[in-house]
């Protein structure tokens, strides 16, 4: 019997049918749904440390990965965020090696001059100049 059962059942309120639900599970040596979660995060956790090496790949696209581990792109994208949060990484920073490369021009130029210039979008130069900023910082 599910929880919105029990509830429907007897007319009782969430958190009276959730409460008697866990007494059950007890009762009968179950896992509790916060027991079930608790185990449902740590497969998950493992299953991303189990892959790491191709989830963290930068030398392939994340559509590959996502093929050979029978994955969706987003859930590529996501287990990357969530390892390098569990591991402490920092992402690596997109076109730093271009940013470099343009540092002079998009310290001394305008927005407009750098859209013109690089055929880059107003959002695409504002973001540039932020992670260039973002880079000197860390080289301090």
């Amino acid at each position: 019997m599910s929880l919105k059962e029990i509830q429907q059942t007897f007319n009782i309120s969430k958190s009276v049918a959730g409460e008697a639900y866990r007494r059950v599970c007890r009762k009968y040596q179950q896992p509790t749904p916060g027991e079930l979660l608790k185990q449902k995060w740590q497969c998950s956790r493992q299953w991303l440390l189990d892959h790491q090496q191709d989830i963290l790949n930068e030398n392939i696209t994340v559509k590959e990965i996502a093929k050979q581990l029978n994955k969706k792109n987003k859930q590529i994208v996501y287990a990357r965020t969530m390892l390098r949060k569990m591991l402490n990484i920092t992402p690596p920073i997109p076109e730093a090696d271009w940013l470099r490369a343009h540092q002079e021009d998009l310290q001394q130029l305008s927005v407009a001059q750098l859209q013109d210039k690089y055929h880059k979008t107003q959002g695409q130069v504002e973001y540039y100049l932020k992670v260039l900023k973002i880079l000197k910082q860390n080289e301090t």
